[in-house]
């Protein structure tokens, strides 16, 4: 039995309201249900039970309630309790705020429809194990941190409903959300809204802004469904066209309004220049920020994952260090749990570009390749002779027969490695650690990489396709009784090479091979086949102009063994693929009697030659 333990994972599980009560006592409306309905499977493969929620409910019994999980716009508290058939939560709405308000009413509104909001959980996981039930392996979640409740229209879990929804007065409550809301920009919304015309616009906008987010959950969950199919319907694939059509109709009309109401507020600055600028301003502040149709939620988690500040909370956390609640929020918002039972917080942006960067500075073999971060399998066409090209065709004429093509996928290899430092990284700086993490990992990325290109065994041994072990490129065959590579070995080679693959071409060897055998090579005149130039303190070599690339991963030449020791062809045809990124984690359990620390790197990839003309490998027969 599997068991994952302080794995902190961020998911949200979902369960329906399903019946509201109106009041307006102080504006708090109270909503009471299921939260998790106990010893149900939900729709990520999940299941809990009564001892799941017992230590958050003992030491956090109240969360943050918001509205579709932003973390910046809280609406209100939402209480747990675990009882027999489930947890349990009560939330406190508040809807003297906008925010509030519209989360309120269109409850209400899908509840007249038959069509139930649901609310959703996000939580962190601190210890799972996996568990058999009717001949399916799920996992069952031993102990959970609740972090907040949200309203959404659709969720997993269809067991979990609320059972009611009714006022609370309570002054305290209204205090506690000043507390923890921020009014100033509502204020000022307000405020503005005192124009009709304005008020009117962004009526209309907040309702375009709650049909798309119908809308998007309603495509969100149509795409889980779709996954988890083996055969997708023509009816299935209509759906989500019509899903984000309607979307795209919506966004767009959703821009066309905001662009007037913009302009109607740039008049009201031209009429007064003293204080209504900066009140505008703080409008549209408060619109870039909050109308998520301008950013999709997932060019948001970018943009998070970008920052300094994400970085410096993740560093803080491999680290060990206390994070303040921003730090938390930040790495809540990057953290990958889709398909990834340890999932951890990204690597941020700046971490990965930077170990790319030093690979591409530090390996010529690297920095040649077309390198790709796609998520999902990536599929070639390639003609299967090079010499045959397209039809030509009379104008007007139809153009028949087809051509002749083969495919290549990359795929997706995990590569996984450990790096270990002392306790006393924990004492580091957040730049001294950064540093030590791009450094160290660089080396170990950079020799796995050149390793795949180079030799990978392919597909059979779970590994990248090299250019050395493919099969399908050209050879260019030594007899055994040439003992040493020759300068007709060399104009052989290259001229085996097609002419369109010339411009970008490069030689790829041992550095032995290299210093060994081609540097001895001269023409017919004595002068050497190769020369070096200098520049930016790099010294590089090249062959009849050709550039040379030095690979420790290429065998060395040798007399008797039977192996590819050169390649010369156009690098640029052969594709790498990130399919996942880097993944860093710090390991509990390893070398922890030696006092060292350390941090397991794994990453999902795959490459492959596109063009198998674009190389020609020397071998030994």
């Amino acid at each position: 039995m599997n068991k994952t333990i302080n794995n902190e994972i961020n998911k949200k599980i979902n369960f329906k309201v399903k019946n509201i009560i109106q009041t307006n006592e102080d504006g708090i409306k109270e909503i009471i249900g299921i939260a998790n309905k106990y010893n149900v499977v939900d729709y990520h493969g999940d299941i809990t039970d009564e001892n799941s929620f017992i230590e958050t409910i003992k030491n956090t019994p109240a969360v943050p309630l918001l509205w579709g999980h932003e973390h910046k716009n809280p609406i209100g508290i939402a209480y747990l309790e675990s009882k027999k058939d489930g947890l349990w939560a009560k939330m406190q709405i508040n809807t003297n705020i906008t925010v509030g308000k519209e989360a309120y009413e269109i409850s209400k509104q899908m509840q007249k429809s038959n069509r139930p909001m649901q609310l959703s959980i996000g939580y962190t996981t601190i210890e799972t194990e996996d568990k058999e039930i009717k001949g399916n392996i799920v996992r069952y979640l031993k102990q959970v941190e609740v972090n907040e409740v949200s309203l959404v229209p659709l969720g997993a879990n269809p067991k979990s409903e609320v059972q009611e929804i009714k006022s609370k007065n309570t002054n305290n409550f209204n205090i506690l959300q000043k507390e923890i809301l921020n009014l100033e920009i509502e204020e000022i919304l307000q405020g503005d809204e005192n124009n009709k015309m304005t008020k009117n616009l962004n009526d209309k906008l907040k309702e375009l802004r709650n049909q798309k987010l119908i809308k998007k959950e309603e495509l969100n969950f149509l795409k889980k469904g779709i996954e988890t199919k083996v055969d997708v319907s023509d009816e299935d694939v209509k759906k989500v066209k019509e899903l984000v059509k309607e979307i795209n109709e919506i966004t767009t009309e959703f821009n066309r309004l905001e662009m007037i109401k913009n302009e109607i507020e740039q008049e009201v600055i031209e009429d007064n220049q003293t204080e209504q600028p900066e009140k505008s301003r703080n409008i549209e502040k408060f619109y870039n920020y909050n109308n998520y149709e301008n950013k999709s939620i997932l060019q948001n988690t970018d943009d998070v994952i970008k920052s300094k500040e994400y970085k410096n909370a993740w560093l803080k956390k491999l680290q060990h260090k206390k994070l303040t609640n921003q730090e938390t929020k930040f790495l809540q918002i990057g953290t990958n749990s889709n398909g990834n039972q340890d999932a951890s917080p990204l690597v941020p942006t700046t971490i990965w570009e930077s170990i790319i960067a030093k690979l591409q500075g530090t390996s010529d073999l690297i920095k040649n390749v077309s390198v790709s971060n796609i998520d999902g399998f990536l599929k070639f066409a390639i003609k299967k002779d090079e010499n045959v090209g397209g039809k030509w065709s009379k104008e007007g004429e139809k153009l028949t027969g087809k051509l002749d093509f083969e495919s290549i996928q990359l795929n997706g290899y995990r590569w996984g490695t450990m790096i270990t430092i002392s306790e006393s990284a924990e004492a580091m700086t957040i730049d001294n650690f950064e540093k030590f993490i791009i450094d160290s990992l660089a080396i170990e990325v950079q020799n796995a990489i050149e390793y795949a290109i180079a030799k990978g065994q392919g597909s059979a041994k779970l590994e990248p396709q090299g250019i050395i072990t493919n099969t399908n490129i050209l050879k260019h065959k030594l007899a055994q009784t040439e003992k040493n590579i020759s300068y007709d070995t060399i104009q052989k080679i290259i001229s085996l090479l097609p002419t369109g693959y010339h411009n970008n071409a490069k030689f790829i060897m041992n550095k032995s091979t290299f210093f060994t055998q081609m540097q001895a090579i001269k023409d017919k005149n004595d002068r050497p086949i190769w020369n070096h130039t200098k520049s930016d303190e790099t010294l590089k070599y090249n062959i009849f102009g050709y550039d040379v690339i030095l690979c420790d991963e290429y065998p060395e030449y040798s007399e008797t063994e039977k192996s590819t020791f050169i390649t010369f062809g156009d690098l640029s045809q052969y594709k790498w693929n990130f399919q996942k990124q880097l993944n860093i984690t710090k390991s509990t359990d390893f070398l922890f009697d030696q006092d060292l620390i350390a941090y397991k790197a794994t990453f999902i990839a795959d490459g492959n030659t596109v063009a198998k003309w674009a190389f020609v490998n020397v071998v030994r027969e």
